[in-house]
């Protein structure tokens, strides 16, 4: 399974993304701490709740956010490129503050703009 880290100063990143992605995919069920849907030609997309980006190697994040905000992070997996981005989206247009997607080359990408072609999971 290919898949990403979702980030955002938003405490409350797992659950305001399941209330964005449940309305455009009213088949996402959830236990603790992962939510789960099968997408018509994507498969399987999963969130999982509590990772926290400090594990992960992060890029330089100047200028993205303040030195005195914390990152909360989601983990991603899905094998499509094209699910991925809308489900990004869908949780950019949800939060009020900044989501991005840092994918497999560790390339940071704001969460309503990620070049399908592009990204690497």
């Amino acid at each position: 399974m290919k898949g990403a880290i979702l980030v955002s100063t938003c405490g409350t990143l797992f659950e305001a993304s399941c209330a964005a992605l449940s309305r455009a995919w009213p088949s996402l069920i959830r236990a603790e701490g992962v939510a789960q849907v099968c997408v018509t030609g994507g498969g399987l997309f999963n969130l999982y709740s509590g990772a926290d980006p400090r594990w992960e190697w992060l890029p330089d994040t100047a200028g993205l956010v303040e030195d005195d905000e914390v990152l909360v992070g989601c983990a991603i997996e899905c094998r499509s490129e094209g699910v991925v981005a809308e489900a990004a989206a869908l949780i950019a247009d949800e939060i009020d503050d900044p989501v991005w997607l840092i994918d497999g080359d560790g390339v940071v990408w704001p969460a309503s703009r990620i070049d399908v072609a592009s990204v690497v999971l």
